[in-house]
């Protein structure tokens, strides 16, 4: 693999090397890129129009795999689908004996990073499902194996909420967030996140008088406590159906 990539980056490492951003959201169709005009989508996107225009448009790539671990472990290991070694979502995380590229451009002289969901440990989520690490959120666990220098790993939308309170770093991050009903009263983000998660038809733009969050008070991991607040599920829907 690194040889492959000391091929495309002509040779060895040059003085300026290209930077390289690899967007990989969920469920993004390919025709939502602003260059299909005839779908007749008002789609404004003048980032994705400016990175086009200075890089390079692949028309004809497509995904190894259709869900979330799978296609990122192909993705990673430069792998077909059937040699990477990570078949579902939830059975198993990455094989850290297959090579990243990740790895094979740090050792290149990149410095690489990672931000959001990688899915490379769903199974364990991050390491935080393993005896004795629950409560260790950093988002660390395999980050340098991967071939990461540096990240800010977290789960996946509907992995963040899975469990009654905050698991990994996302879930963390948004409990010291605060939204504001249109009533008056206030609960957490993390809150407001798995009530729209897990119980859509009680989540609507109504509910909420701004979409915007306000920072609450920062706390140290080590004492970080869950909160009571008012519940957003309505006393009729809280009981689990």
């Amino acid at each position: 693999m690194r040889a492959a990539l000391v091929a495309v980056l002509g040779g060895g490492v040059a003085a300026s090397p290209p930077n390289i951003l690899l967007l990989f959201p969920d469920q993004w169709r390919f025709d939502w890129d602003g260059f299909h005009p005839e779908l007749r989508i008002p789609l404004s996107l003048p980032n994705i129009a400016a990175i086009a225009a200075n890089g390079t448009r692949f028309e004809h790539a497509y995904v190894a795999a259709p869900i979330c671990a799978p296609s990122r472990g192909c993705l990673a290991s430069g792998r077909e689908y059937d040699r990477a070694n990570l078949p579902t979502n939830f059975d198993h995380d990455y094989d850290l004996s297959i090579p990243t590229f990740f790895s094979a451009l740090r050792d290149a002289g990149y410095h690489t990073m990672v931000s959001g969901k990688d899915d490379l440990d769903k199974a364990t989520q991050l390491g935080t499902r393993l005896p004795g690490r629950s409560g260790n959120w950093s988002g660390l666990y395999h980050q340098s194996e991967l071939g990461f220098s540096d990240g800010l790993r977290s789960s996946g939308k509907d992995d963040v909420v899975d469990l009654p309170q905050p698991h990994e770093l996302y879930g963390h991050w948004l409990s010291e967030r605060t939204v504001t009903l249109r009533d008056g009263s206030t609960l957490s983000g993390w809150e407001a996140h798995r009530a729209c998660m897990k119980r859509p038809e009680t989540c609507t733009t109504e509910m909420f008088r701004s979409r915007a969050c306000a920072a609450a008070p920062s706390r140290p991991p080590s004492t970080t406590r869950p909160r009571p607040r008012r519940s957003v599920f309505p006393p009729t829907t809280r009981t689990p159906r």
